[in-house]
């Protein structure tokens, strides 16, 4: 499993076309999943739209907000799905219902607090999230 920001991804993949290509938004699915595939693992790539792919599948998250640009807000998303993927769920599912639920809390801080949210304000929202949606 490796979580990363766009930035993040484009350090890492050190490959000159794909970092040339990761530019454009349009083919970033494509090589996301192309990376993911190549290395064997799932991949969640934070962004204005959440990518995440096991090199197989292609999932979008929509969840989420500028806000959530502030330190912190990735350790949750990272604690929400190691925790999802140590209770079972694979890799693929476990990503794609951290980013949402991660996402989703996000939101809801930014309703309270909007651009002062901190990551303590997404992981206290957590709970809100899963009892609505998992009820």
């Amino acid at each position: 499993m490796l979580i990363a920001r766009e930035t993040q991804y484009v350090r890492w993949a050190d490959d000159p076309v794909a970092l040339a290509l990761a530019k454009d938004l349009l083919r970033l699915p494509d090589i996301v999943r192309d990376a993911a595939k190549a290395l064997g693992v799932t991949i969640l790539l934070k962004g204005h739209v959440d990518i995440v792919t096991d090199g197989d599948r292609v999932k979008f998250n929509y969840t989420g907000n500028p806000g959530m640009t502030v330190g912190g807000t990735g350790d949750v998303l990272c604690g929400v799905t190691a925790g999802l993927m140590s209770k079972g769920m694979t890799p693929f599912d476990a990503a794609r219902l951290a980013a949402f639920t991660n996402g989703y809390a996000g939101d809801l801080a930014f309703k309270e607090k909007s651009y002062g949210i901190t990551a303590p304000d997404v992981a206290d929202n957590l709970g809100r999230v899963l009892a609505e949606f998992l009820t």
